[in-house]
């Protein structure tokens, strides 16, 4: 039941224009944060011609939630 990928369509620029793209996210690495599991690691990339090109990684070290 974890979320370990997402696919989605983002506008970005291309000579000038805004070109709809394929936007591709993955997910691993959970771990417990409190009460909740998170994924630790994450990736996105744009999927151009058949091939993912990474744009941000992300690992998660803490989280602070607000508390009233």
């Amino acid at each position: 039941g974890r979320i370990t990928g997402m696919e989605t369509e983002r506008y970005r620029s291309m000579d000038g224009k805004m070109v709809p793209t394929r936007w591709v996210g993955r997910f691993g690495d959970y771990r417990r944060f409190g009460d909740l599991m998170v994924p630790a690691y994450g990736e996105v990339s744009w999927r151009i011609d058949g091939q993912d090109y990474p744009y941000a990684r992300v690992r998660v070290e803490d989280i602070q939630y607000d508390s009233p």
